[in-house]
Formats: C-alpha cells, sequence, structure tokens
C-alpha cells in the first residue's frame, strides 16, 4: 500500500478471535504522510459480514465456533505498507462487549418494570 500525503484504503486483513481462530475480514487503512491509522472494520463469517466490535457480532462467533465468550481480540494486515518490511498488528481494544451487553439488559429489565411487564 502507497504512502501518500493522504488516502484511505479498505485492506484484507486476519482478525483473530479471543479461542485462537483466525477469520478473514477488513480494516480501514488512512494514511498521512508518516502517519498511518487502521481501524479493523469487519469480519467475515461463512455468508456474513460482521461489524467490529459488536454485540450481534460476539453472540454469532460465539455459537458459531461454540466457545464461550468468543469475540476478535486482534488483527494483522494482509498487506505490507510502503518502506515496511512487516505486516502490521495490533490488539482489538473493547472487543468484549459483556459490560456493553449487561448495561442493555439492565436497562430493558428496568423499562419492564417501569411498564408493569416484571416483577
Amino acid at each position: 500500500m502507497p504512502r501518500l500525503s493522504f488516502g484511505q484504503f479498505i485492506v484484507s486483513a486476519a482478525i483473530e478471535l479471543k479461542n485462537g481462530d483466525v477469520f478473514p475480514g477488513v480494516a480501514e487503512v488512512t494514511v498521512a504522510g508518516d502517519e498511518v491509522n487502521v481501524l479493523p472494520v469487519n469480519v467475515f463469517m461463512l455468508d456474513r459480514l460482521l461489524t467490529i466490535p459488536g454485540m450481534d457480532t460476539n453472540r454469532l462467533l460465539t455459537r458459531y465456533t461454540q466457545t464461550v465468550e468468543n469475540y476478535p481480540i486482534a488483527w494483522t494486515l494482509n498487506v505490507l505498507i510502503d518502506k515496511e518490511n512487516a505486516k502490521r498488528s495490533a490488539p482489538i481494544p473493547d472487543a468484549d462487549m459483556k459490560d456493553m451487553q449487561a448495561v442493555m439488559e439492565m436497562m430493558n429489565a428496568l423499562l419492564l418494570l417501569k411498564k408493569g411487564r416484571l416483577s
């Protein structure tokens, strides 16, 4: 991938899951001179394009791999950036969304209590 004064690319990436499996995915790479920013965007599962991070993504990956609480934890670009000798990789922060899911479930329970449907 070329280094430009400014460029944005969607490139192939390998997405590592918590259980060690690696799935194909894509990342958005923004190049601005010497600065390079990589954002993993999607992971592919069979016929689905899953968003990173995402509660539905984590739920579907957990079900598909039959692994408890499985979710994307790291990415590796499948391309080299001009003048670099190694493929870039990094962890995916905040991919474990179980805390967010717990908050959503609590909010739904509170709404049901407010409507008088939960006792």
